[in-house]
């Protein structure tokens, strides 16, 4: 049985599968309206003095709670990513209290703060976070649909395959470029399995081959027509 996932459940488990995004990126669906907000890009922040005020938004990559040493008070280390890199965040118990459930992997959120350049590394203390909502859906879902009416291929992998043996199938795709949709289908050890759009990037060429071996050989997965 396929179980259908979110968009956001989705893209979380494409980058916890596969190492990358191949169907979207989470903040897509956000470009719109961070170019509204005139949020200052992660890459930029590099240029502003320690200690400088900055307002950044991204996706939550990474939640880490824990507890101060001398109250036991709750805390969190959050890392942020948006379309530039990636910004290690401090979230002190003040405003960690106020926004605690919304600290998961995967949500997009803004962040006011403080800059702290000390030890030559960019790191940031926050000040107040809140979480954003996009203003216009994924494209990913279009894609996919309309990736669906053409002939497509299935690549199907058990729970054992390796991130070696995906990065070759990514290898193989991205060198014979087509017209054919190609659809990932993971097997889980629950027995759910995911599908995956691989995305139009990733489409194929029928019968490509790659390293003298024929597509379906690589990852031990099978590949049939849909």
């Amino acid at each position: 049985m396929i179980t259908p996932w979110s968009e956001h459940e989705k893209l979380s488990y494409e980058k916890e599968l596969l190492g990358f995004y191949v169907s979207g990126h989470p903040l897509d669906a956000y470009v719109d309206l961070f170019a509204a907000k005139n949020y200052r890009s992660i890459a930029s922040l590099g240029e502003l003095d320690d200690r400088a005020l900055f307002k950044i938004a991204g996706a939550i990559v990474e939640v880490e709670r824990k507890f101060t040493r001398r109250e036991g008070k709750p805390f969190a280390v959050v890392w942020l990513e948006d379309l530039t890199d990636m910004l290690e965040v401090v979230v002190w118990n003040e405003v960690y209290m106020k926004i605690s459930d919304a600290l998961v992997t995967g949500r997009v959120v803004e962040i006011k703060g403080t800059l702290d350049k000390r030890d030559d590394a960019l790191r940031g203390t926050a000040q107040e976070i809140k979480t954003l909502a996009p203003e216009k859906t994924n494209g990913a879902n279009e894609r996919s649909i309309n990736a669906l009416q053409e002939s497509a291929v299935l690549l199907q992998f058990s729970p054992a395959t390796t991130g070696d043996e995906l990065r070759e199938v990514r290898e193989i795709l991205s060198s014979s470029p087509g017209r054919r949709p190609v659809w990932l289908l993971f097997d889980r050890a629950n027995g759910n399995s995911l599908r995956l759009d691989a995305g139009m990037e990733f489409s194929r060429q029928p019968y490509a081959r790659s390293r003298g071996k024929a597509v379906t050989l690589a990852c031990d997965g099978e590949i049939v027509s849909a």
